[in-house]
């Protein structure tokens, strides 16, 4: 035996010599063959793993062909590895995030509410619309005490003669501090020797120191006619030529605020005190004056 093959072990003297035997010769430095692959075992354990997969991840194919643009969420997560592990999103600032509790509540349109103005006090003309306000139409109808002195008569014409009248007026409001109009008037008097009656037409204008009080103070001119006759003289007696009016008057619009609650003018009812009368030329002319206490009442259109 020579020195190398004691050098081999005893159990591997025999497979050596065995396969020397059948004539296969074993080099320590023969090259491996490559392994023969089994087709049909590599299909099973491909069809294996396929069912063993998850649904999730059998379902991602069909997940990315369904987008709308075409692009898949696998096309996405490149993009959003790209970008910058040193660039964050920015915080939100305390004030700028939402915070739950309950929301607040809503203050409601009092539109019925006056408004106020500077001072923060309501004001009237945003409660209430002007009332004296566009074209008007009334009459006013009064008692009244006259006297009256013709001087053809030569009789004592000192006594009062009471009797009563009334006035058709026409205007239009101009501003809520002035109104013009005219004033249509007649009237009848009469004690137990005398009767009087005059009549005559005026231009009126009404004042209203404060528009938001339909107080108002109202004078006119023009011009009318009287006729006298007394029992104790034969002669008519007469007064005539320019005749003159003033007045004080106060309104109420009753229902105006349930029935035109938003619109101007309405019906309006008001007592009125004043005083008409035909003034003299001259010394000894004929004169007459009377004092009424009426009362006015009418519409105004609004506008």
């Amino acid at each position: 035996m020579s020195a190398a093959a004691r050098r081999v072990p005893a159990h591997l003297r025999s497979t050596r010599a065995l396969a020397h035997a059948r004539g296969v010769r074993r080099t320590r430095h023969a090259p491996r063959r490559a392994p023969i692959v089994d087709w049909a075992s590599g299909a099973a354990l491909v069809f294996g793993l396929s069912l063993a997969a998850p649904p999730l991840a059998r379902a991602a194919p069909s997940d990315a062909a369904s987008a709308p643009d075409g692009s898949s969420d696998t096309a996405a997560a490149p993009a959003e590895a790209d970008a910058s592990p040193g660039e964050q999103a920015p915080a939100l600032d305390e004030d700028a995030r939402p915070r739950e509790g309950p929301e607040p509540e809503l203050e409601p349109d009092n539109d019925d509410e006056p408004a106020d103005d500077a001072d923060g006090e309501p004001t009237d003309a945003a409660a209430k619309p002007p009332r004296i306000s566009g074209i008007y139409l009334g009459m006013t109808l009064w008692p009244a005490l006259s006297w009256a002195l013709s001087p053809n008569l030569e009789i004592d014409q000192s006594a009062v003669i009471p009797g009563g009248g009334g006035a058709l007026r026409l205007g239009q409001a101009v501003f809520p501090w002035l109104t013009i109009g005219v004033d249509a008037s007649g009237g009848f008097y009469f004690n137990k020797d005398t009767f009087f009656t005059k009549g005559g037409l005026l231009i009126e204008f009404g004042f209203y120191p404060v528009p938001r009080y339909p107080f108002s103070i109202r004078t006119g001119f023009g011009f009318g006619a009287g006729l006298i006759i007394d029992d104790r003289a034969e002669d008519y007696g007469g007064v005539g030529g320019p005749r003159f009016m003033g007045s004080l008057r106060y309104e109420f619009f009753p229902q105006a605020e349930r029935k035109r609650p938003k619109r101007p003018g309405g019906w309006v009812v008001g007592p009125e005190i004043g005083w008409r009368g035909f003034t003299p030329a001259a010394k000894g002319r004929p004169m007459s004056n009377t004092l009424l206490l009426g009362i006015w009442f009418g519409y105004y259109w609004g506008k």
